[in-house]
């Protein structure tokens, strides 16, 4: 088995960051409604880049994590309260990406919401871990 380390996530964590924005500008100037299936997968980036910013800073403190979303989500909740505070956002996206059907101002917070996770989350790790901000501003953008 691989030992991966902190850096070894937080690069993973910008590689998807990276490719979601660039499904995301891709698709643009479809509707909501069209690109719905294409959002789940961003989603699924999304969620999948905030496991490996979470599991970069749980390396740093020392912190084994199984992998599972409720470790994850208890993790959070202990060490990083303020992160946890918007946590429902990611948590709504890994969601969406089994389920898309919420609807586009729920989904647009839940985008809103995990931008913030993940700036909160950046902030704790070294500088030489942090991601530039634009791997998550584009969440701000309407769908």
């Amino acid at each position: 088995m691989l030992d991966l380390t902190a850096a070894d996530y937080a690069g993973y964590a910008e590689s998807r960051l990276t490719r979601a924005r660039r499904r995301f500008d891709l698709t643009e100037s479809q509707s909501y409604t069209e690109r719905r299936g294409e959002l789940a997968q961003i989603a699924s980036l999304v969620w999948d880049a905030t496991i490996d910013m979470v599991s970069a800073l749980a390396l740093l403190n020392g912190v084994a994590l199984t992998g599972r979303s409720s470790d994850m989500s208890d993790y959070a909740k202990r060490r990083l309260p303020d992160a946890y505070m918007d946590w429902p956002g990611p948590a709504r996206l890994h969601n969406f990406q089994h389920k898309p059907n919420h609807p586009e101002p729920r989904f647009q917070l839940a985008c809103r919401r995990a931008g913030s996770v993940l700036s909160l989350l950046n902030q704790q790790l070294p500088a030489h871990l942090q991601l530039t901000s634009e791997c998550w501003e584009w969440l701000a953008r309407p769908a």
